[in-house]
């Protein structure tokens, strides 16, 4: 009687130097192999993409946490009516702008959660989400608090996404952050503090105003 070693094809599975054509071969061999192979981040797009339909939903859950699965696939799966797959795609950063959309429409705190937490969802997504989840608006504005006059920040551009969605989520951008983020060396924060402005601490609020429009900081 032959014993499989299943630590060795599982860790075969996740190998950079294993084939393509190996790949399939072992996600054809069990699930469990199919779901390595899955969520492999170094697994082809081509493999990936021809586990798409496989029954096992555990493999198509990796699939659509996997930042290599293609686009077209993760678009694919935010009409799956399977709420897990769904929570899977929405905290992808690798789904598609106009899919994290349709998913906020979905109007589900866990989706939304995954949303708020994905690099790659929009500043309208976000601000369409704020509303429903006033946790996501204490979590936006712990970060700019964070961001303000004391905390250290020893990579400014790192912070970019999590500043713009603390802009998005925060009823009010503390004065210490937003004093901050003036001298922020991306274009981006800058312009995205424009269009924020109202939001920023009434009592600076003029002073950033001046500052930005001398700085020609339209949106």
């Amino acid at each position: 009687m032959t014993t499989v070693d299943w630590t060795g094809l599982k860790r075969e599975a996740r190998r950079q130097d294993t084939s393509p054509e190996r790949r399939l071969e072992l996600a054809h061999f069990a699930p469990d192999l199919a779901r390595e192979v899955a969520r492999a981040q170094n697994t082809p797009t081509d493999v990936l993409a021809a586990l798409a339909q496989h029954p096992d939903l555990r493999v198509r859950l990796a699939l659509a946490s996997n930042p290599r699965t293609p686009p077209a696939l993760l678009a694919a799966f935010c009409r799956s009516s399977d709420m897990e797959l769904l929570v899977a795609v929405a905290g992808n950063k690798s789904t598609p702008p106009t899919e994290l959309e349709i998913l906020a429409q979905h109007r589900n705190a866990r989706i939304e959660d995954r949303l708020a937490s994905n690099p790659s969802t929009p500043l309208d997504v976000l601000t369409i989400i704020a509303p429903r989840a006033g946790n996501l608006q204490f979590d936006g504005l712990r970060i700019l608090v964070e961001y303000g006059d004391n905390a250290p920040c020893a990579n400014l551009d790192k912070t970019v996404p999590d500043l713009i969605k603390g802009m998005a989520l925060s009823e009010l951008i503390p004065a210490g952050a937003a004093r901050r983020l003036l001298d922020h060396p991306s274009p981006e924060i800058r312009q995205t503090l424009h269009r924020h402005v109202d939001k920023v601490a009434t009592s600076i609020r003029a002073q950033i105003k001046q500052h930005l429009m001398q700085e020609g900081a339209h949106p």
